[in-house]
């Protein structure tokens, strides 16, 4: 019982650290999550194309 309750604080303390560095911090979290969507739109399109250019 006592290991559950350690994992419980360490996730809320997780969730704090999260909430507080966003809070903190949004500028880079909104580019750092922008650049991440981007990096994967963009990994996503060349597979695509290069998965079209294979097929022909």
């Amino acid at each position: 019982m006592n290991e559950i309750y350690l994992w419980y604080l360490a996730a809320v303390d997780g969730i704090c650290w999260v909430l507080n560095s966003i809070a903190r911090r949004p500028a880079l979290w909104v580019c750092g999550s922008a650049a991440v969507l981007l990096a994967a739109y963009l990994i996503y399109k060349v597979g695509f194309a290069d998965g079209m250019v294979s097929r022909l």
